[in-house]
């Protein structure tokens, strides 16, 4: 059983002027430094950063001569990096496509960069609808620098290849069927299990690899709703490693990392859990395919290393640094370790530690404008819901004393949670002279299954949509919101519950604003099926988080719940801001909201980003929604 107290180690040093008011640039900037990856052999780090025009590169770092290559994306919104060979560096990325007969999916793919020639050719793309690892980098062939990929192919099947990142010639390594998802490699490269799941049967079967291309069933999962488990490696005893949420009474129903038995399916160990929290992330050794540790995160992140040399080495780093490191990344030799330092108050640091030498060099933080600021304070705050329940979440403040004009900001998801830690738009706020709340309602990801249980049906009208409410009156009662100024503030799902927040409780809240909000469950719910298909495990979850069942949620529900239908009960002014590249949720959707609401002579502005998606991929992008939120605070609720 992992301990979480681990996370808390020791106050991160940083330096600190007198508390000031940054530009509003220095926290709406893209972070810099995202998915930071050593080279095999350490000499380079590549992460991705922003160009000049604030769009999304990626840099690769030579430590040894301090040189920077910068290289445009384009279209793809990178979701990792990762070295194949020591010149190498592979992005893993998606961008949308419309696929005439299908709609709008994502594209999974991976890019290459040779860091002496400059090439980046592309070397697969796959779409990602019913193909959920289309795309993805299973490992490295040790001898080759090969990339391992599943492709699907046109009869729809998968297929297993290694594939050459600089002429994207391939080798083939083995067949899956249709509905295989999850794939675990050895230490070579070699596959030797595989899990498949339909979608139209509901069934998980795991099936292994005789060698004689031949894939015998040694577990099988009938009405499987959703996913059962997930395959995330192989142990060096030869079990596979998989995460699950079992009802263990050391865990109850969290999700955590056991050993399964490539014998007969059967779980024969807890590897990594917590009776706290859901695992993170599970950290994979790019240089062996073996799983390295657990990641857990709440106010902090920490990893329950399964690896005994890396356990060893983060205990070297935190003796040597005086703090709490959280290792990111290491060469093949392990001599140069990528790891950063945390705070609540401050962006996380990024250090190298040259073990040669015992040297450590700091690299600076991913938002450099705010290197050495001092910020609000930023902590883990729990209100009290209206049936006595503690809902977890963060609280920002500002100097001085309350009640402070208020922002409620839920997240979006909602099967998703907030973390402790640096937050650019609540410290951005809190620096304005907002206190911000961030409420982890019942339906967050991260708890438990239990929790995120507790959220399905509570859209809208009930309980996650409560919890949001509850939020306002106990931060009025503890003297620290000004009642007469709040206003909720939300993203995506966060956006829904600002909008249904301005429908249903318009007494509550002076304000909303919503980035890329959900207007129309009815429209969304098409949009939905129409690009999945009724099968899907996505329309599967809408089910469950909407009307709490795995059959089809009613017109009826649905027309209840969406703000769009509910115009003429709003008196609050409103603020929409969506991309017009949104292909999550279409900007129609907040197009008719605006239209129907201004019909009913509410008070409602809508933005449109020219260039904006559903991530805020782009600075010029961030920086709108931020001003926007910025100038509408200051008018509704601020001094």
């Amino acid at each position: 059983m992992f301990k979480l107290f681990a996370a808390i180690g020791l106050a991160v040093a940083v330096p600190t002027s007198a508390l000031a008011q940054p530009p509003l640039e220095a926290f709406a900037q893209r972070e810099d430094r995202q998915y930071s990856a050593l080279s095999p052999d350490g000499t380079y780090l590549a992460y991705l950063s922003s160009d000049e025009n604030g769009a999304e590169a990626l840099v690769v770092h030579n430590l040894a001569t301090g040189e920077l290559q910068l290289r445009g994306t384009n279209a793809w919104r990178t979701v990792g990096i990762e070295w194949s060979t020591n010149t190498i560096v592979m992005m893993e990325a998606m961008f949308h496509s419309d696929i005439r007969g299908v709609g709008i999916v994502d594209i999974s793919g991976r890019l290459s960069f040779d860091v002496e020639n400059g090439l980046a050719p592309e070397f697969v793309r796959q779409p990602t609808l019913n193909n959920p690892n289309a795309g993805q980098m299973l490992g490295i062939e040790p001898d080759t620098g090969y990339v391992i990929t599943p492709v699907r192919l046109d009869s729809g099947q998968i297929e297993l290849r290694a594939i050459n990142p600089r002429t994207r010639s391939f080798r083939r390594l083995g067949f899956g069927g249709e509905d295989t998802v999850d794939w675990a490699i050895d230490t070579e490269g070699r596959a030797v299990a595989r899990l498949d799941y339909s979608q139209t049967r509901n069934r998980t079967r795991l099936r292994r690899n005789t060698g004689e291309n031949t894939w015998p069933i040694i577990d099988e999962i009938e009405d499987a709703q959703v996913l059962s488990y997930r395959i995330v490696g192989l142990l060096p005893d030869g079990d596979l490693a998989v995460q699950t949420r079992l009802q263990n009474p050391e865990t109850d129903a969290r999700a955590s990392l056991y050993a399964m038995s490539m014998e007969d399916g059967q779980f024969t160990a807890l590897l990594s859990g917590s009776s706290e929290l859901d695992l993170y992330e599970v950290i994979r050794d790019p240089w062996n395919n073996a799983p390295a540790g657990v990641m857990y995160r709440d106010e902090r992140r920490a990893i329950d290393w399964l690896d005994a040399d890396l356990l060893a080495l983060h205990d070297e780093i935190a003796e040597l640094a005086g703090t709490f490191p959280v290792i990111e990344s290491w060469s093949r030799d392990r001599q140069r370790i990528l790891f950063t330092t945390e705070s609540e108050n401050a962006p996380r640091q990024y250090v190298i530690y040259d073990r040669v030498h015992s040297e450590l060099v700091p690299l600076g933080s991913g938002y450099v404008a705010l290197d050495g600021v001092e910020l609000p304070n930023r902590r883990p705050y729990a209100i009290t819901a209206r049936d006595g329940t503690a809902i977890p979440g963060y609280l920002t403040t500002p100097a001085g004393d309350g009640p402070f004009p208020t922002v409620i900001m839920p997240h979006g998801g909602p099967a998703s949670r907030d973390y402790g830690g640096f937050d650019a738009m609540a410290h951005f706020l809190a620096s304005r002279g907002y206190a911000v709340y961030q409420p982890n309602f019942r339906g967050s990801r991260g708890y438990g299954l239990n929790w995120e249980s507790a959220g399905r049906g509570g859209w809208g009208r009930g309980i996650m949509q409560h919890d949001v409410t509850d939020s306002r009156r106990h931060l009025i009662d503890a003297g620290i919101a000004s009642a007469d100024r709040t206003c909720v503030v939300g993203a995506s799902y966060g956006g829904y519950a600002a909008l249904a927040a301005s429908v249903y409780t318009p007494d509550e809240f002076q304000c909303a604003a919503a980035f890329a909000p959900v207007a129309d469950l009815r429209r969304q719910y098409r949009y939905a099926l129409d690009n999945y298909g009724r099968h899907h495990w996505v329309i599967t979850q809408w089910n469950r988080v909407l009307a709490d069942q795995d059959n089809r949620a009613g017109s009826r529900m649905l027309e209840d719940l969406s703000p769009m239908e509910h115009v003429d009960q709003i008196t609050i002014p409103l603020l929409l801001v969506h991309g017009e590249h949104d292909t999550v949720v279409p900007i129609d959707q907040s197009r008719r909201f605006e239209r129907e609401a201004s019909r009913a002579g509410v008070d409602v502005e809508l933005i449109e980003l020219e260039l904006g998606d559903h991530w805020l991929r782009i600075n010029e992008s961030r920086m709108a929604w931020f001003q926007a939120v910025e100038t509408f605070l200051a008018e509704h609720i601020g001094e």
